[in-house]
């Protein structure tokens, strides 16, 4: 299941939902939406989690979701759905409808969730769709794959002090999200589009800081063996096979990698050496890039990548 939440204006406590296998659920929801504080962490990221409490008693009351790897784990195996808040002006649910209706159309989605928030009041609602034969493209974005994991939404949030308004972010818990959740997702996106990250021309990995490439790619590769060979493919694969900018731009967050293909293209890239490892080693090559995966980590905590041939 995929969550909408949508957001304006609302003024409302609470919002109530039922499920046939389920009862009444209440899921707390915070008035004053439109602010930042009840923006970070993400309300639909929440609202995932809430129910993902309810559905599954047995892990919330364990400690599952206050354990790293359990509760990665736990999301990958059995939750398998993303959440995202949509800001609009307009105050006319069929929004959401469309949106739902794109998602179901596409094939990616067999059932949406979605809440809609207004100053008259809060409507949940379920979206199937069924008869749709989606056409998988051929060229272009051919796929692309959503999680989102809400029993990390606190890792960055904001907070309310003295009238300002501050970030607040669990560091480690962020980076061990950014490196460890990349083997599951990378895997499931590239299995069942008959790949593997050997396959790929150019991986375009999110750059929150440098120290999370070779970590990830680690990870990526990983597989038992010899040390000394898993460091010498990843300083491969991190030379040839990928673009970094972080390095010159600092962290714009997904900013910087939506930038590393204009900025190949452009040839505003360099070969460099970032701590220890050789970067942007053939760029002349990439430029002719294929296959191409992107693949970035957001608060909430999310992660979403999309795959492309050329």
């Amino acid at each position: 299941m995929s969550f909408f939440c949508k957001k304006k204006f609302a003024d409302s406590s609470g919002i109530r939902a039922s499920s046939q296998s389920n009862p009444l659920l209440d899921i707390p929801t915070p008035s004053r939406l439109g602010q930042l504080l009840h923006r970070v962490p993400p309300t639909a990221a929440r609202v995932q989690h809430r129910f993902v409490e309810i559905l599954y008693p047995e892990a919330h009351s364990s400690g599952t979701f206050h354990r790293f790897g359990d509760a990665l784990a736990f999301y990958e195996g059995e939750v398998k759905s993303f959440a995202f808040d949509i800001m609009s002006l307009s105050g006319d649910p069929a929004l959401i409808e469309t949106l739902a209706r794109a998602y179901l159309e596409s094939g990616k989605c067999r059932t949406v969730g979605s809440v809609f928030l207004s100053r008259e009041g809060v409507d949940v609602a379920v979206h199937r769709g069924e008869g749709y034969r989606p056409a998988k493209p051929s060229h272009g974005i051919v796929d692309t794959h959503t999680r989102t994991h809400g029993c990390f939404a606190d890792y960055i949030h904001a907070y309310s002090e003295n009238g300002d308004i501050f970030g607040d972010m669990n560091g480690k818990g962020v980076f061990l999200y950014a490196t460890r959740g990349a083997k599951p997702h990378l895997e499931e996106l590239l299995s069942r589009n008959n790949l593997t990250l050997g396959g790929l021309d150019l991986l375009i990995e999110h750059q929150a800081n440098f120290a999370m490439l070779p970590m990830t790619l680690e990870r990526l590769m990983s597989n038992g063996g010899d040390p000394r060979d898993l460091k010498e493919a990843v300083t491969d694969f991190l030379a040839n096979r990928m673009l970094t900018n972080i390095h010159k731009r600092g962290n714009c967050s997904v900013v910087s990698m939506q930038r590393l293909p204009y900025d190949l293209q452009r040839g505003a890239l360099q070969e460099d050496v970032v701590q220890g490892y050789p970067v942007n080693r053939n760029l002349e090559k990439l430029k002719s890039s294929k296959i191409i995966l992107s693949d970035s980590v957001g608060a909430g905590m999310c992660r979403s990548s999309f795959l492309q041939r050329l």
